[in-house]
């Protein structure tokens, strides 16, 4: 546990574990006589979606401490997040055996078979989608065939053509059904952050059959997925406690990783300073007995302890947003110094963040729909668009958010 982080998150990071050791279980027992707010507790576990193991650790360890508006509110989103997540397992196993028949191979990223694998619950891990890797050749395919299934191209009314180009620029498209099942169909998994595509061929090497309710899916091996949740970590900035939690839980299950395999698959994916830092930000927040010489004995060490603390320092602006927007965090206001450790850590590289600035992409046709024979125009729009506002609203976001916060304080 970090020392600066106030009762309420101290509280939320003691639960944000499958299962806690009595030394944890007492920290929680001694939290919860705490003066502290259950209503900024519960919006901060929605926002980091901890929502489930808050109510499992609650219900188990001080039932009785918990006010009756508060539990009921745990209890209606665990009975929610169960049935939900039954219903993305059912549609994950419909998916893959539709795609299997026709010829198409599939890796299951997180989602129902991390959840199931690792957090031993399906109704312990709130997440939002099903994110699927398939072969760059099969994508087309593999698109037409979830609509044969009712699903539907993410926004509405996209057409076809525009979902396919603008999807593989992106690197992944979204797809939904009637039921509210969204469905991330990916050709490569690092986004526009790296160089190197993790793309189906080369995560192939890292494949391992799974089973999840008598049906057998593909995963990741152990230290791949957790070279991959570092990565994906990363790339969402770190916004949410989820990102670490699923590290830690890869950890706790794991006790004999094979730390050396870990960083070679993370030098040959370019990647170590991300998967480094993400290991010791776990240590710092989560799994204090997590042993990091093979981190400290790297020469970029001082840094990743200075970017540790920034992240820290990060959450708590991040999570003071969350109180003071309700809930809601939109990337205008993500500090700015997330977005600095990015790139002191070379994740985004500059030749990405240059693409950036040209490539549309599917939120470029919701704001305008031009006809696909325009398509060409987008490629103009979206520069003028960006520089327009980094000209408009220059001001540093961060800057303006403390501003706030002392306003509000005062």
């Amino acid at each position: 546990m970090h020392e600066s982080l106030d009762i309420e998150n101290s509280i939320l990071l003691a639960c944000a574990r499958s299962k806690t050791d009595i030394e944890t279980t007492n920290r929680i027992l001694q939290l919860i006589e705490s003066d502290f707010s259950w209503d900024k507790l519960l919006k901060l576990a929605a926002h980091h979606r901890l929502l489930p193991l808050l109510h499992k650790h609650m219900t188990t360890i001080c039932p009785d401490k918990v006010p009756k508006q508060a539990m009921l509110d745990l209890q209606q989103f665990y009975n929610y997040n169960k049935i939900s997540n039954l219903q993305k397992i059912t549609a994950l196993i419909q998916i893959i055996n539709l795609f299997e028949k026709h010829g198409i191979q599939v890796l299951s990223v997180k989602g129902p078979l991390f959840t199931h694998c690792y957090y031993g619950d399906i109704a312990l891990r709130a997440y939002f989608d099903l994110d699927i890797l398939v072969s760059l050749q099969d994508f087309d395919k593999a698109c037409i065939l979830l609509n044969s299934l009712g699903y539907n191209y993410f926004p509405e009314n996209i057409p076809e053509p525009y979902f396919f180009k603008l999807a593989k620029l992106s690197h992944h498209g979204t797809m939904v059904n009637d039921a509210g099942v969204h469905v991330e169909l990916h050709w490569e998994l690092s986004g526009h952050y790296r160089d190197l595509l993790l793309t189906y061929e080369v995560m192939a090497d890292y494949f391992v059959q799974t089973k999840i309710l008598g049906y057998d899916l593909l995963g990741l091996k152990t230290e791949m997925l957790l070279v991959y949740l570092a990565v994906h970590g990363q790339q969402h900035y770190w916004q949410k406690y989820d990102y670490i939690c699923c590290i830690a839980e890869v950890i706790g299950k794991n006790p004999d990783l094979n730390w050396k395999a870990i960083t070679h698959i993370a030098d040959t994916l370019q990647v170590r300073e991300v998967v480094f830092l993400a290991l010791y930000l776990t240590k710092k927040l989560l799994v204090k007995e997590l042993d990091c010489s093979i981190i400290e004995n790297d020469p970029n060490f001082a840094l990743y302890s200075d970017a540790v603390e920034l992240d820290v320092e990060n959450f708590r602006l991040i999570n003071q947003a969350v109180i003071k927007h309700d809930g809601k965090v939109w990337k205008e206001i993500i500090p700015r110094s997330l977005k600095i450790i990015g790139s002191t850590f070379g994740l985004v590289s500059f030749k990405q963040r240059l693409r950036n600035y040209f490539i549309p992409q599917i939120s470029d046709w919701e704001k305008l729909p031009l006809p696909y024979s325009l398509h060409y125009l987008y490629y103009l729009k979206r520069p003028i668009e960006i520089f327009s506002q980094k000209w408009l609203f220059r001001n540093n976001y961060t800057e303006r958010l403390k501003d706030e916060i002392k306003t509000a304080e005062e």
